[in-house]
């Protein structure tokens, strides 16, 4: 059963409070914001149990897995549900999907993310499921970082609920490195893709 959103929130923000160093120096891992345990379906799944699911739970995909060996099987998206037919899950799921390891950077899965318009990545050791990151782990982790960062006093506000200049300029500063760090990881995966 998957984490509910506030539950989600609250560990993100008690995983970046305890892991300050890795948040500045731009280290944070996947594993430290991953659904541990995401919702699943096996192969033999009908497409009628998918929609049922999807919906009483309001997900926007479900991650296929042998029910014995938890080996990821495929990914399948409220898109795939609408669009493909099929009667099990093993004839709708997009097959072999990207997995990364629960020890990759978050900033280069945010962006295999964003470059293949996922929603979400699962996160596999030896092909085995070990959570998944989402979209919205992403954008929770995003505002456990800004409360973090406000909390240790390096963003404050000042007069009129805005700061200082210093703290625009380190903030800037943060901001762009994200940014260049993005711009090289984008470099590589497109090198990569191009290869």
């Amino acid at each position: 059963m998957g984490e509910r959103l506030t539950e989600k929130r609250q560990r993100i923000l008690r995983v970046l409070s305890s892991r300050t160093q890795a948040m500045f120096a731009n280290r944070l891992q996947v594993g430290h914001v991953m659904t541990v345990d995401p919702v699943t379906v096996s192969p033999e799944a009908s497409v009628d149990e998918i929609r049922r699911q999807m919906a009483q739970r309001r997900l926007r995909h479900l991650l296929v897995v042998e029910p014995k060996t938890n080996y990821l099987q495929g990914v399948i998206s409220d898109r795939d549900v609408m669009s493909r037919s099929g009667t099990t899950a093993a004839e709708i799921m997009t097959p072999n999907p990207i997995a990364l390891p629960t020890d990759s950077q978050l900033g280069p899965a945010r962006t295999q993310i964003l470059n293949y318009c996922f929603t979400s990545l699962p996160l596999a050791k030896d092909g085995r499921l070990r959570g998944v990151i989402t979209l919205t782990a992403m954008a929770l982790a995003l505002q456990g970082v800004l409360q973090v960062l406000e909390h240790v006093g390096f963003l404050r506000p000042g007069q009129n609920g805005g700061h200082t200049p210093f703290e625009m300029e380190c903030t800037l500063h943060l901001l762009h490195q994200i940014a260049s760090e993005e711009l090289r990881t984008g470099d590589r995966i497109a090198s990569a893709e191009g290869a």
